[in-house]
């Protein structure tokens, strides 16, 4: 006796296996772009969180921290003097440790990275013309467009991030949170989304000793420590430990993210998938009883009904695999490259992770087909 043939159902039922493929494939491809949209975001900001600290870090120290007491002085200015002396100490001892090209204090910008989901904010220095250079020098950064500061209020900005804020030379900077204030001159490339600017009167986001530091040099409190120096709860830095724990709580809520909608999404297909199987195998009960009659055991046709299943559920993946991969590579050219983003076109632990989900489908859909075996019988028991 032949196996039972699952290909018969499927030729025969194209409507109803074909709504049911139709139903994987769109919930496998829209779990991979919703995907690629939450991992774009986190490609992209890591780039800034892992090259920002590998070149420059952030750091200001309090009055107390650095030995200066308001109360010790009689007038704020001998007061703004003491800090002012302390400062340009702590950056002469900074200047000493081999790894740190220099330090200054001086005031620094936002510059601001937008995502599909998200923005992240981070500090870049406004320094004197003499140091624009040097700077540029240190980032390994190459002017590509326009011109280096020449006077106040001028910004270089990284070809990256004029592609993101749709910037062009001559655009305000930040107009919105700076006003007219700051000019866009010059494009450069650098290894990371980054400025260069030259201050304009006290237009700022906050002073900071910016220290020019290299890869191995990116931890301030190791840096302070060199010097016999140490940080205290009312101290303000950004290194790469501040970094890293702002990348860990981005990937953590993009990962909480894509499981929650994988969740759903899956709930929701597997839920509309088991009414449609009830249905369908409501509908084929005498179906399967005549197979039983003519001598086809239970293990035949609850092999056939696991192969019908298999080719629904692997025509979807299939299909789902080639609308995935369309709609990402529609994603990385009309929507992550526009705005500066880094963004793939495959994933592949996405992929091992969605058919895992349809694994899990298929273990539900057990329920059912599990149902309908207890139920088959043969004409002679019917007839009984």
């Amino acid at each position: 006796m032949s196996r039972l043939s699952a290909l018969k159902y499927v030729a025969n039922n194209k409507r109803s296996v074909g709504t049911m493929l139709l139903a994987f494939a769109i919930s496998f491809m829209t779990i991979y772009l919703i995907y690629s949209i939450l991992i774009c975001t986190v490609i992209s900001d890591k780039v800034i969180t892992e090259e920002l600290p590998r070149y420059t870090t952030y750091l200001d120290m309090s009055d107390k921290s650095l030995g200066v007491h308001r109360e010790d002085y009689e007038s704020s200015d001998d007061y703004n003097e003491a800090l002012r002396q302390k400062r340009e100490e702590l950056c002469t001892k900074l200047k000493t440790i081999d790894g740190v090209d220099d330090a200054y204090y001086t005031q620094v910008l936002m510059a601001k990275y937008q995502a599909i989901m998200g923005m992240i904010m981070y500090e870049f220095p406004l320094v004197e013309l003499d140091k624009v250079e040097p700077y540029m020098e240190h980032l390994d950064a190459e002017l590509v467009k326009g011109r280096l500061p020449e006077g106040d209020g001028e910004i270089v900005v990284d070809s990256v991030l004029m592609k993101n804020q749709k910037y062009k030379i001559g655009d305000w900077y930040y107009e919105d949170s700076y006003g007219q204030t700051f000019t866009i001159v010059g494009v450069m490339d650098a290894p990371y989304p980054t400025c260069i600017g030259t201050p304009m009167a006290y237009t700022n986001s906050g002073w900071y000793t910016v220290i020019l530091n290299d890869a191995d040099h990116a931890y301030v409190e190791e840096l302070l420590k060199e010097i016999g120096m140490e940080l205290k709860p009312e101290d303000d830095f950004y290194d790469k430990s501040t970094y890293e724990e702002a990348m860990n709580e981005i990937s953590g809520i993009m990962d909480g993210v894509n499981m929650a909608i994988m969740g759903v999404v899956v709930i929701f297909t597997a839920f509309s998938v088991f009414i449609a199987y009830i249905s369908l195998m409501r509908n084929r009960i005498s179906e399967y009883c005549l197979y039983a009659s003519i001598g086809y055991s239970r293990s035949d046709i609850y092999g056939m009904m696991i192969r019908e299943m298999l080719i629904i559920i692997g025509g979807g993946i299939v299909l789902g695999s080639g609308l995935a991969l369309l709609g990402s590579c529609l994603l990385k050219v009309c929507a992550m490259e526009p705005l500066g983003l880094i963004g793939y076109i495959w994933y592949g632990d996405q992929f091992l992770k969605i058919i895992a989900a349809f694994v899990l489908v298929i273990g539900i859909l057990q329920i059912p087909i599990l149902v309908t075996m207890s139920k088959i019988k043969t004409i002679d028991a019917i007839e009984d």
